[in-house]
């Protein structure tokens, strides 16, 4: 584009030679009006906004300048205003070239603020980040006067501010490094004290004493650590537990295995079994191995595993059946001489009979039927031997509790059994539960049953000494407070009726709220009260007469009565209880007054 002075020396050329001055001007306007438009989207992208606006301004103020050419009054001011218009956007080029130089710098030192920002934000520690976060401030009003600034002076500032940003992150990296060793530290034990759960989790539950040693010794122990904020220690042994349980999962191993090789004993001899034997073998020695497990007792499991194989082979083919009817009949012989035989007579006689059939088998040479009658019986025989045994235990504690039922029920005072019927039928209803638990063989429930029936003995024994007291206490008060006068307008009126209401409430609590305590306790104040009551109302009769006594003879002296009636006055407001007639005393001194102005008047 060509320059003022180019322009200047075309322009005089074309007025000496008398050519038309619009031929050049009007291009020259237009391209004026291109190079202000491509240079305005070009300030528009800079990040300054101070001279963005000021170069914008003067962008626009060159176009009301071009606008305004046609106004002038010859082609010689036109051509002058033009070469100065261009003049200005040669500036404006000018000024914009230095400022886009200085892009590079700004998003620079903004990165690295930003950077910087985040990671002040990233400590978290007011201590450590107040004086990063100080510097931080420092830089961004730097920045911030830079962008906002009028002019490009204080862009100038811009790469000046570039290393103290870059020294700020190194600030930044001294203090995180610390942070991140020690946050990497806590991970580290995180992820460790998970994998350990974990491991320990999944081991089966027939190692269960062992899980619970590397619980103990291991992961509490790594945990008691980390709170004494020995991470480092805590970590190494949360690190020692995959190898634990590892020997964990050995010892169950054990155990599975000899699962598997008891089930293929079981299933090699079935064929040659009675059902019977190979029911036992299944429930009574697999099974039973099985719930130990279960339970974490991996020996007792392994011992009833191992009886297996040896019981297979001691029921196919022959077998010594008259043993096995000895060994039966041992167990029946136990059972019938145990000290509580006679709680199993329904029991007992179906056995006898199993035995007598098994040995009608064995004469007939029936080894089937015989061996399974044996077998059955010898089960059965010690299924209520071991009933029995728990059956002594509960006798022993129902001799105990029994009695306990029936000396509630005849202690004293007997004439309180009439009002606790409800308590003593229960005490009955759970008598009878413990009992009909036992005759089902439930003897935990039952002695459960027989525990609560002696606290309820207890308490039923405290609620009729409760209720004796309440009774005698009834028997009291409840003619005193018919005693109490009931005149209205006494001062005994109103409190004669609160008696009689709180006496509801006290037998209220006692039936139908079996607090025969509480009641008796507000029995007692209700006593109290109606003495008080009756004390009161005797001095206000006493207090009438004394009235009468002394206003006599006063009639025809008002003034001397008026003063009598206020020395009376005055003594009942000293006396015990007169904030009871409160009311009384109002109505007085309100007559009184009345009478003073009367006799003023």
């Amino acid at each position: 584009m060509a320059g003022p002075r180019s322009l200047f020396g075309r322009l005089l050329r074309y007025i000496r030679d008398g050519s038309n001055a619009r031929d050049i001007v009007t291009p020259e306007r237009e391209r004026l009006r291109n190079r202000v438009a491509a240079l305005r989207n070009d300030v528009n992208a800079l990040p300054f906004t101070g001279l963005k606006g000021q170069l914008i301004g003067t962008l626009d103020e060159l176009l009301r300048g071009e606008t305004g050419l046609d106004g002038l009054p010859d082609i010689e001011a036109r051509s002058s205003r033009l070469m100065s218009l261009i003049g200005s956007v040669d500036e404006v080029e000018q000024r914009l070239g230095q400022a886009q130089a200085m892009v590079p710098d700004h998003l620079a030192l903004s990165q690295e603020l930003l950077a910087a920002k985040n990671e002040v934000a990233e400590i978290g520690d007011d201590g450590l980040s107040a004086p990063l976060a100080l510097k931080l401030a420092t830089l961004e009003k730097g920045l911030g006067l830079a962008v906002a600034g009028p002019g490009l002076k204080n862009l100038e500032a811009l790469p000046k501010l570039l290393g103290p940003a870059q020294a700020l992150r190194v600030d930044i990296g001294k203090v995180l490094q610390p942070l991140r060793e020690e946050k990497a530290k806590a991970k580290a034990y995180a992820d460790a004290l998970l994998l350990a759960q974990t491991a320990v989790a999944k081991l089966p539950a027939v190692v269960k004493d062992e899980a619970a040693l590397i619980q103990k010794d291991f992961i509490d122990a790594a945990v008691k650590l980390h709170k004494e904020d020995k991470r480092d220690e805590a970590t190494v042994l949360l690190g020692k537990v995959d190898g634990e349980c590892a020997k964990a999962q050995l010892l169950a191993k054990t155990y599975t295995d000899a699962l598997a090789a008891a089930k293929l004993a079981l299933n090699t001899a079935k064929a040659t079994m009675l059902a019977v034997d190979v029911k036992i073998a299944e429930t009574q020695m697999i099974g039973a191995a099985e719930q130990q497990a279960t339970a974490g007792k991996r020996q007792a499991a392994l011992e009833l595993l191992a009886q297996v194989k040896a019981h297979c082979d001691s029921v196919t083919g022959s077998t010594l059946l008259a043993q096995t009817l000895s060994d039966a009949t041992d167990d029946f012989m136990a059972l019938m001489g145990h000290a509580h035989a006679g709680a199993f007579p329904t029991e007992i006689a179906a056995l006898r009979k199993r035995m007598d059939t098994a040995r009608a088998s064995l004469k007939a040479g029936t080894r089937g039927g015989a061996r399974m009658d044996m077998v059955l019986l010898r089960a059965d025989a010690k299924q209520q031997l071991a009933y029995a045994n728990e059956h002594t235990g509960y006798a022993l504690r129902l001799d105990v509790v029994k009695p306990k039922v029936e000396q509630v029920a005849k202690a004293a005072p007997v004439t309180s059994n009439t009002a606790l019927t409800t308590e003593l039928a229960k005490l009955k209803t759970m008598l009878d539960k413990a009992e009909k638990q036992a005759a089902k063989r439930f003897y935990d429930p039952a002695l459960a049953t027989l525990a609560a029936l002696e606290l309820e003995c207890a308490a039923v024994t405290t609620l009729k000494q409760e209720h004796a007291a309440y009774a005698l206490e009834l028997a009291r008060v409840e003619p005193l407070v018919s005693t109490v006068p009931d005149e209205p307008g006494t001062p005994s009126a109103a409190e004669a009726a609160s008696l009689r209401e709180r006496l509801k409430q006290a037998k209220a609590l006692a039936d139908p709220g079996r607090d025969f305590k509480g009641a008796a306790a507000l029995l007692k104040r209700i006593g109290g009260d109606c003495d008080g009551c009756k004390a009161l109302a005797t001095k206000a009769e006493k207090d009438e007469l004394a009235r009468d006594t002394a206003l006599t003879g006063l009639d025809g002296e008002p003034a001397a009565a008026l003063a009598e009636v206020r020395k009376l006055l005055e003594a009942l407001k000293v006396r015990d209880g007169h904030t009871g007639i409160a009311k009384q005393l109002a109505d007085i001194e309100k007559l009184l007054v009345e009478a003073g102005t009367a006799l003023s008047a």
